[in-house]
């Protein structure tokens, strides 16, 4: 289903305009993930921040939670217990209204939409006692890149993207998205390259450590002379 993200980025973030839409994919009966995205032009760093910010996605569930008109959340996510999920009875909703699940995109799901189902408030539960930790990959890249930030600002050439690229589980820090370049080291599987090619990006293989001078290739890329 198409959940109320808008109104879960409202909730969870301080600029109002900052909107998140949930899609389940793929499309059709059997639909076993959810594609999250930002709705604004060009994102406002909200999905950054879920996955950068340790409490931010149990802060989502929780939000979910309440806009789903249950009380006694805190307990309920203490014990992993859905049973513990009291409904206000001030709400007037049965399994979805508009003021929680139900919205104009969801429509043809809307049979489908019920917000007491056991294994739906199960996965919200424990969501919402999540925390978010980095990857020691993640963090790895991060310091290698930050040699190479230092490196390209002393080369004068354009600074990467401020959100990194993740592909098949590898971060790529090292990208400007709006040019199509990325740049990796050896470090990186071989398959990653391809994928990125794949992608329509222009790859660019950096040494293990920054040189003293200019790499012509990625310069050429970034349009820099």
């Amino acid at each position: 289903m198409v959940f109320g993200g808008s109104v879960l980025g409202e909730m969870t973030s301080n600029v109002s305009d900052q909107r998140l839409w949930f899609s389940a994919r793929p499309v059709g009966y059997r639909r076993n993930a959810i594609l999250i995205y930002e709705a604004t032009e060009g994102g406002a760093g909200v999905l950054s921040r879920i996955v950068q910010e340790p409490g931010k996605l149990a802060e989502i569930a929780r939000a979910a939670l309440d806009l789903m008109h249950y009380d006694n959340v805190e307990s309920a996510i203490a014990a992993r217990n859905p049973e513990l999920l009291i409904s206000r009875p001030e709400a007037h909703c049965v399994k979805g209204c508009y003021r929680c699940l139900l919205s104009y995109y969801n429509q043809p799901d809307h049979e489908l939409i019920d917000r007491t189902d056991r294994d739906a408030c199960i996965v919200l539960l424990q969501l919402a006692a999540s925390t978010v930790d980095q990857t020691a990959r993640e963090l790895n890249a991060s310091v290698a890149a930050t040699d190479w930030l230092r490196t390209f600002a002393e080369w004068h050439l354009p600074m990467p993207s401020t959100e990194p690229l993740k592909v098949d589980g590898h971060v790529i820090p090292l990208v400007w998205r709006e040019l199509r370049v990325a740049a990796i080291t050896a470090e990186y599987p071989a398959e990653i390259a391809a994928k990125l090619e794949e992608m329509a990006f222009s790859v660019c293989l950096l040494p293990s450590v920054p040189p003293s001078e200019p790499l012509p290739y990625l310069a050429e890329l970034l349009g820099v002379s």
